[in-house]
């Protein structure tokens, strides 16, 4: 008997990266943005591609970038991407759309298109948390002090102490993030795919995260990828 695909990987690459867009051209995709001479998407397909324990993957872009997903895929010769679909307009519609295409697997690691340092040590950790309890992510402690805002004065410190900043992957047992899914409320934005599971009364593992694991936001982020780069940092393995 045929085994089934434990973990598939979907890769959310179909935010509109307006940010970007005074470094990359408004009519470009950030995904495609170049660092290190490749497109900024390569390098999660890269990982994911020579994780042991990432079955299959699924990319989801923006519908007018899926043709160049295509022919990129086919150029690089990524044989986990099983699928390249078509994002929606919020992020939580982008992945649930790339869960249609997830097949049998037993588990989901979600990654952002946008964090080019994904690692197998990442990987596997994230997974291996999950095991246990069925969800988890990778977050680090702020060492920053955070302060409210109202207008333009300072309204009050808030307490560093349990607050931590959320990377991905994020990584769930199939039927917990699906359960989120079906009862998340539709009109609801949600900020990442671990706050519904939350939400839907499930305990979310944290793991720690990597320091490099940055996610490209802003053209000032892309420059810092750059010199990582020049620096030869590579992702842990």
């Amino acid at each position: 008997m045929k085994r089934k695909p434990e973990v598939t990987a979907i890769v959310a690459a179909a935010g509109a990266g307006r940010r970007m867009a005074t470094g990359i051209g408004k009519k470009s995709e950030k995904i495609f943005a170049t660092l290190g001479g490749k497109p900024l998407l390569y390098y999660s397909l890269k990982a994911l591609e020579a994780s042991p324990e990432i079955a299959r993957v699924v990319v989801v872009v923006r519908k007018r970038a899926l043709k160049k997903c295509h022919d990129l895929v086919k150029r690089l010769g990524f044989k986990k991407v099983q699928a390249i679909v078509a994002g929606g307009k919020r992020r939580q519609d982008s992945v649930e759309n790339g869960l249609r295409f997830a097949g049998e697997s037993r588990f989901i690691l979600i990654h952002d298109g946008a964090r080019p340092f994904l690692s197998g040590r990442l990987i596997s950790r994230t997974l291996a948390a999950c095991r246990t309890t069925g969800a988890a992510i990778v977050a680090l402690p702020v060492t920053d002090t955070v302060k409210r805002v109202k207008g333009s004065s300072v309204d009050k410190t808030i307490p560093r102490e349990n607050l931590w900043s959320i990377q991905t992957p994020q990584v769930f047992r199939r039927e917990v993030i699906e359960e989120a899914f079906r009862r998340w409320p539709r009109g609801v934005v949600a900020t990442d795919d671990a706050s519904m599971v939350k939400k839907s009364g499930r305990v979310v593992t944290v793991v720690e995260g990597d320091l490099f694991n940055i996610k490209i936001t802003f053209p000032s982020d892309l420059a810092l990828a750059e010199a990582l780069l020049r620096l030869n940092r590579k992702p842990r393995e």
